[in-house]
């Protein structure tokens, strides 16, 4: 079987991570032919140079990002890609890749499947309404990551019939446990692109302020680049932070930094799913999380994680002292967290994409995978 995935760029994203994770599986199966188009010139060469010792065909388009005068040029050139490529499946990742695979792929035999790695995906006005039903009508197979991903994207039961949901994986090879509390400060971290709308890392700094004027020894690092940078620094700047939180932009070695940390916090608005809890149980960490969309599907409250109020500042900094304060607790946690991670394998999510694709392949449907 020959697939390929059609990314946006290739940076620090969860997604990327992903994509490295089952070229290395599938490197070491050799189930199928495995090829990576990317779209933007926005891409780390360590993560190219990574994918391309994995037996992975990586085409670079290298369009300027945030330019719509150069989408005819990029899909033109995206479709001489997929030709040379012939693949079985096109399998795209977000809004951006989805839109110029189905320009670019008009007439090709190539099924399409696309991944929704979020909620809140098409919410934005008419624009977005008509490409939701575009793809809902020209998709062949959609994998959601999460309930919550499936239920917010679409009631359409045409899009229904063709979902499944996959929980996304990680390679539990790479994880080691965590640190456990030493003398202060406590090192908590948070891994997430640096979005604050979606991410919350906002009320996250709030909350840090209070435990700090409360005489917490709180260290926090942020890990992750985005459009909120500034704000968030000029943030922990007023609040006469900044000998305690640092953002410390992305890292090709989240695994280490989750290591050395003690407490895990994602403080989102919204969340698809939250493949940094997946991690952060592998590693034994004790998690604070918000009450959100997918991150209620992995967590739950009291036996793998603490789960806070939405936006409530004040009731996530009353969880981190609950963490803080309760040694006991921290333990129970990062056993059952450790536990828990077991079940989100990167092999098992492999395995169940070669299933969605065969199915597909052979004109199937896919409701019964799920």
């Amino acid at each position: 079987m020959n697939i390929v995935h059609v990314l946006s760029s290739f940076t620090f994203g969860g997604i990327e991570r992903l994509i490295v994770d089952l070229a290395q599986v599938n490197h070491e199966r050799r189930d199928a032919s495995f090829s990576v188009i990317i779209i933007n010139h926005d891409y780390r060469p360590e993560l190219v140079h990574s994918i391309r010792q994995l037996n992975v065909n990586l085409v670079l388009l290298d369009r300027p990002p945030g330019n719509a005068g150069t989408v005819p040029f990029y899909a033109l050139r995206l479709r001489k890609a997929i030709k040379q490529l012939k693949p079985d499946i096109l399998h795209v990742h977000n809004r951006l890749s989805f839109f110029f695979t189905w320009l670019a792929a008009q007439g090709l035999s190539a099924k399409k499947i696309y991944t929704l790695h979020n909620t809140r995906l098409y919410n934005t006005g008419i624009r977005d309404l008509m490409i939701k039903n575009l793809a809902v009508k020209q998709v062949d197979a959609f994998i959601a990551i999460s309930h919550a991903v499936k239920n917010d994207f679409s009631d359409n039961e045409h899009f229904k019939r063709k979902t499944t949901i996959i929980y996304n994986g990680i390679n539990l090879k790479k994880f080691k446990h965590a640190a456990a509390f030493r003398n202060p400060p406590i090192r908590m971290v948070c891994v997430a692109k640096l979005a604050h709308a979606q991410k919350g890392q906002d009320l996250l700094i709030h909350a840090i302020s209070r435990l700090k004027s409360d005489g917490f020894p709180i260290e926090c690092l942020f890990v992750g680049e985005g459009v909120s940078r500034n704000l968030l620094q000029q943030l922990i700047n007023d609040l006469a932070l900044e000998d305690c939180v640092h953002l410390l932009g992305g890292s090709d070695d989240v695994p280490a930094l989750l290591t050395a940390s003690h407490i895990f916090v994602l403080p989102s608005r919204f969340e698809g799913l939250g493949i940094v809890i997946m991690e952060a149980m592998a590693a034994g960490l004790p998690i604070v999380a918000s009450a959100t969309d997918g991150i209620v599907e992995l967590i739950e409250d009291g036996k793998t994680g603490l789960l806070f109020r939405p936006s409530d500042v004040q009731d996530l900094a009353d969880k981190i002292k609950k963490l803080i304060n309760g040694g006991l607790l921290r333990k129970q946690l990062s056993h059952n967290a450790l536990e828990k991670a077991e079940g989100y394998s990167i092999e098992t999510m492999y395995a169940r994409y070669l299933n969605v694709y065969a199915s597909v392949c052979s004109s199937q449907t896919i409701a019964n995978i799920e």
